[in-house]
């Protein structure tokens, strides 16, 4: 009789141990940027992170335009201009209005696994536009996380789209030649904004380089909606999967989801555009 119960016990664990086990996770995000995040979080991102095995749950405090100078002095003069977006247990839900101070009482209702701050969209390959309000924003994060041992990130925006009337503008204004310059100076940038910052240039989401990528795909230099914003198909989707591979660490090959209206070879590309981005 212990024989046999000693084979039962076998055999039903080596079942057990056949059985793959989970490495599912949830983490909760807190993200500081303006449209550009918008692009990553709001459309795309919770179905591609469930897709891959994990959730999430989202604090965003939203106002369109947003750089990280405006993010400061909003925050110093406690102004009530943001729109607070959050997605818990799978649902979008905001306060609808420009309502709420982006102030602790945001930063502390929940303990933060990972904040994310977006460089400026305009202003991402122009060094004096970072400092010193990326140090102010972390240091004022930090004070009120409840989370401390909360890790940070930054999110690289991208290139505008050659031709268009804002990179035009832009140009005008004698920040850039070109696409191609601007993304030279992003790339050049960013990882002395996270060096400098102590966030560290592993911790790069590099949604710019996964966009220029692509931009080298039969989609060609179609990656914007309006010249600068994503659009909101294969746009969106490439900076959701760049948020979930970088902040996961995993392979956006990992993702089952595509969007509505995308084929299956577009979503082959926007993967392999973010898994290049993520080596280089």
């Amino acid at each position: 009789m212990k024989n046999v119960l000693k084979l039962l016990f076998l055999l039903l664990f080596g079942l057990l141990s056949a059985v793959p086990q989970s490495h599912a996770e949830t983490k909760r995000i807190l993200a500081v940027g303006n449209s550009f995040s918008y692009d990553a979080i709001l459309q795309e991102l919770l179905p591609v992170v469930r897709s891959g095995g994990d959730d999430i749950l989202v604090g965003f405090p939203y106002k369109g335009g947003t750089t990280l100078r405006l993010h400061w002095q909003y925050i110093t003069e406690n102004e009530k201009i943001y729109n607070y977006y959050t997605i818990k247990d799978g649902k979008t839900s905001s306060t609808g209005a420009a309502s709420r101070c982006f102030d602790k009482d945001i930063i502390a209702s929940e303990p933060w696994d990972v904040v994310v701050i977006q460089t400026d969209h305009n202003y991402s390959g122009d060094y004096s536009q970072y400092f010193p309000y990326l140090d102010n924003l972390i240091a004022y994060l930090r004070e009120h996380l409840t989370n401390k041992e909360a890790e940070f990130f930054l999110y690289m925006t991208w290139a505008y789209q050659d031709g268009s009337s804002k990179m035009l503008e832009l140009v005008n204004k004698g920040l850039y030649q070109d696409q191609t310059d601007q993304y030279a100076k992003i790339v050049d940038c960013v990882p002395r904004a996270a060096m400098q910052s102590g966030i560290g240039v592993e911790n790069i989401i590099p949604a710019g380089t996964a966009v220029q990528n692509g931009r080298t795909s039969y989609i060609g230099d179609a990656y914007n909606r309006d010249g600068y914003h994503l659009d909101l198909i294969h746009g969106r989707y490439t900076a959701s999967l760049t948020w979930y591979a970088k902040i996961f660490g995993k392979s956006p090959f990992d993702v089952s989801y595509r969007p509505d209206g995308m084929s299956q070879f577009c979503a082959d590309m926007c993967k392999t555009a973010v898994a290049k981005a993520l080596e280089t």
